[in-house]
């Protein structure tokens, strides 16, 4: 099993081949990614090698998103075909796994579903999910997002419940696609919230 550190270290290698702006926001979402680690019993060197992973294919055009999700056996849905920077995630974990040798499934979850959430993702995923939607940019772009940061630490169930119904509205509006496991994690976690 290939360590956490070790992996960790190819990571940041990549990262410093990524544009100085997409640095700066993976390094704002690894800060809050270890500190709701730290709220939700999380490993913390866990969730910071996913915040750390999440972008890695961020910057790449239309493109390389299908040649590289081809390269690695990924197989594009219908949504993905026509907005292929939903792959960025699906890609960077696939990266993480056949090219940095990390096994770790928590932490390829997280990477693979931080731009849509999934139904039933673990708290791992959340963390990162979350930490990748509030860095503090994020939310001086759009302040609705303080409400979503605020409950983030003890409320995450209703911290994803909320940003992806906002999310999904601003899509609609806008006339976007909405991805389907999007849709379904926003059901998933509005009914997980209402248990609370």
């Amino acid at each position: 099993m290939v360590a956490i550190d070790f992996v960790l270290h190819k990571v940041e290698a990549a990262l410093k081949e990524l544009p100085p702006g997409l640095q700066d926001h993976i390094e704002r979402a690894r800060v809050l990614a270890r500190l709701f680690a730290g709220a939700h019993s999380v490993n913390v060197a866990k969730a910071d090698l996913a915040a750390a992973a999440h972008d890695l294919a961020r910057a790449y055009d239309d493109a390389k998103q299908f040649a590289e999700a081809g390269r690695l056996g990924i197989a594009p849905n219908a949504v993905e075909r026509e907005t292929p920077l939903l792959l960025h995630g699906p890609i960077a974990a696939e990266y993480l796994r056949q090219e940095m040798g990390c096994v770790d499934a928590d932490v390829l979850e997280a990477v693979c579903w931080h731009t849509t959430c999934r139904v039933g993702m673990g708290m791992l995923g959340q963390v990162v999910f979350l930490a990748d939607k509030v860095e503090p940019h994020k939310v001086a772009r759009r302040p609705f997002l303080e409400r979503v940061r605020d409950l983030a630490p003890n409320d995450p169930s209703g911290a994803i419940a909320l940003y992806l119904t906002d999310e999904l509205e601003r899509l609609l509006r806008e006339g976007f696609l909405l991805h389907p496991i999007a849709v379904e994690a926003r059901n998933h976690f509005v009914v997980q919230s209402r248990k609370r």
